[in-house]
């Protein structure tokens, strides 16, 4: 599911721990839940990283596409989630929370930041008056009219 290796990602403190991790083996069961392989994974453990990855790439890949909508904007977001998400496992804390909030958390203020940026931005010369040559005074009227037309409706018999 992976496409390049966890090394070319993993942040350089996991990457240089990992060593003496992979000398002994992981110590993960294969029924691990994410908080655990999360705790492995701050403790440099390499596997329990991909395994990470393999855990909530579906979760957090469907909850950026649902917001996002474009299928490649949705697939880049991803990848920077789980750049972000490497990048910041030594700052992770256990504070009883479960690993996925987290992730999850960083996921919306990536797609937060994609919409932020991806909002079209107009400059304020531009809400200027209308250049149809209609003015306040004539929509005004025009508003005037419409409103009298509706009242000589009403009063037609059938």
């Amino acid at each position: 599911m992976r496409e390049r290796p966890l090394n070319a990602t993993i942040a350089p403190t996991i990457v240089g721990s990992a060593s003496r991790v992979a000398q002994r083996g992981s110590t993960l069961p294969e029924s691990a839940t994410v908080d655990e392989l999360a705790r492995a994974a701050c403790a440099g453990d390499v596997e329990a990283v991909g395994r990470l990855y393999d855990e909530l790439v579906t979760p957090i890949y469907r909850y950026v596409a649902v917001r996002v909508r474009r299928r490649e904007d949705a697939e880049d977001i991803t990848h920077q989630i789980f750049e972000r998400i490497v990048a910041a496992l030594p700052r992770y804390r256990d504070n009883g929370k479960p690993f996925a909030a987290w992730a999850f958390r960083i996921a919306r203020n990536a797609v937060i930041d994609h919409v932020r940026r991806a909002r079209p931005l107009e400059p304020l010369d531009a809400a200027t008056e209308p250049h149809d040559e209609v003015g306040l005074e004539q929509i005004s009227l025009r508003g005037e009219e419409i409103r009298e037309l509706r009242r000589a409706i009403r009063e037609l018999t059938a």
